[in-house]
Formats: structure tokens, sequence, C-alpha cells
């Protein structure tokens, strides 16, 4: 099993080496969903025995992204948020997770301003693939016992966020170095 994701891995440098920006993720995106229905993949990383937290499955030494399994036994609702300059990619592998999609309608011409809409709304169920990049704002919704896969350019302890908070119209951009390691 651990060529499958070796593979998916090796699929990943390709497509950042050889690609830039949407080209090279989309080539990640389809691989990732491959991974997510490959059911030998889900069952070592994402199934009964996995382990419940989020782990690093690998972080790449020389173009930095990584790819992290994620098991959860709670619920969590996320704000809308964006991964600053990186981009992420959610894959499910067991139950679903709402995504909503968020447009910002205001010019940034207020600093602490922001008006954001939903625009999309839609669940995650497995196979299927969330793709985000820099600045696309989005939000996540899962119960327990969900588990997925995700892939981000470079390690979010180290990128500064925005999170919006939709009734009160603001934003606020996250300091990394002041984060707790989610991993």
């Amino acid at each position: 099993m651990a060529d499958v994701l070796e593979q998916f891995i090796q699929d990943c440098r390709d497509a950042i080496r050889l690609h830039e920006g949407h080209e090279a993720r989309a080539i990640i995106k389809e691989k990732l969903g491959v991974l997510t229905a490959n059911d030998s993949f889900v069952q070592q990383y994402c199934g009964p025995e996995a382990k419940v937290g989020d782990h690093i499955l690998h972080k790449d030494p020389e173009l930095g992204f990584m790819v992290l399994n994620h098991v959860k036994d709670y619920e969590r609702i996320q704000p809308p948020h964006d991964h600053g300059d990186s981009w992420a990619m959610y894959s499910q592998a067991v139950g679903g997770t709402e995504i909503s999609e968020y447009q910002r309608l205001d010019d940034l011409s207020k600093p602490g301003y922001a008006d954001v809409r939903k625009v999309r709304q839609f669940t995650l169920k497995r196979g299927m693939v969330g793709c985000y990049g820099p600045r696309e704002i989005h939000s996540i919704h899962y119960l327990p016992g969900v588990r997925f896969i995700r892939i981000v350019g470079n390690d979010f302890t180290l990128v500064s966020q925005r999170v919006f908070d939709l009734e009160n119209k603001t934003v606020r951009i996250t300091d990394p170095t002041r984060l707790p390691s989610r991993i």
C-alpha cells in the first residue's frame, strides 16, 4: 500500500515541478480523487483502525507541500477562511464534509472590514475533492467519524490566513507565529 501513497507523492512532485498554479492543482486534484477512491489506501489510512487526530503522511523537503490524514471524533464548524498565499485540497475518505464557498464583495479598502457572501454549498463524499487556490474563501463542517485526506501547498503553521466573520462583516489575519501546531 505504501506504493500507492508513494506514487501519489511523486505525482504531486511532478505536477508542481512541471506546471504552475491552477494547472498543477488540477493534476493533483485528479490524482487525489483517485487516491481516496482506492479501498486499500482508505482502509490503511482512514479505516476503523486509523488513529484519531491529524497526521502528516508526507512533508516534502524540497517543494514544501504536505499530505495529511484527518480522523475526527468530534464535530467542527470552521468559519469562512482562506489559506493565505498557499492552497489546500480536501478529499473525503469516510463520511461527508459540508463545504461552503464564498465570494468577497467589498473592495478591500477598509482594514478589518469584509463583505463576504456564500455562493455555493455541497457535501464532499468519498473520492470527491474540494480545491482552493490562494485567497479562495471556504468553510468546512464535519461530524464525528469523518475521515479525509488534505494536501496543502506548504506548512500552514507558517502561513497567515484570513478568517471571516459573516455576521459582523469583519476579517482578521492570523499570525502563524502565535498559532498552536495543528498537526
